[in-house]
């Protein structure tokens, strides 16, 4: 039996998974004055990004007046480009639009999830690097996960 602790990158445990069963804790800030921008307040939208090995990570995108989520999210990513999938559920996954092309590994995991939240591919496709999952408004703008959402895409990451 294998027992998950999932944290954010500041230590606040988001869930914890003990075979299949997922149990929230206190969420992450979503809104905060960051005091390395001159006190500008800054939205952080909480993520989760999974790694070709299978590694899961709850992490803070905090784009910035000099740093635009997209680039944010180039940065979490680790690459130049992204291409955006749509699922169910007010969620994205972001991937690297060029990670076949550049021989980064097939994420299972990440492939799995998406696949298990509702996402189609076509036969044989998957997913190559990094994948992150965010949230989107119903005007299609990204957002932070709701707690909702962390335990959607937490319990496809394990079944």
């Amino acid at each position: 039996m294998t027992d998950y602790t999932i944290a954010s990158a500041a230590g606040v445990i988001i869930a914890q998974v003990n075979h299949h069963d997922i149990t929230a804790t206190e969420a992450p800030k979503v809104n905060s004055t960051n005091p390395t921008n001159g006190g500008i307040p800054v939205t952080q939208l909480t993520a989760i990004r999974i790694d070709e090995d299978g590694t899961l990570t709850v992490c803070q995108l905090e784009p910035t007046t000099e740093r635009s989520l997209l680039h944010a999210m180039y940065a979490a990513l680790d690459v130049r480009t992204i291409e955006t999938f749509e699922l169910p559920g007010h969620i994205d996954v972001i991937f690297d639009e060029e990670g076949k092309l550049t021989g980064a590994q097939p994420n299972d995991r990440g492939t799995v999830t998406a696949l298990m939240l509702g996402g189609r591919f076509l036969p044989g496709d998957y997913i190559a690097g990094p994948a992150l999952f965010l949230g989107y408004t119903d005007d299609g703008e990204h957002v932070g996960l709701t707690e909702d959402q962390m335990r959607r895409i937490l319990t496809a990451s394990i079944d």
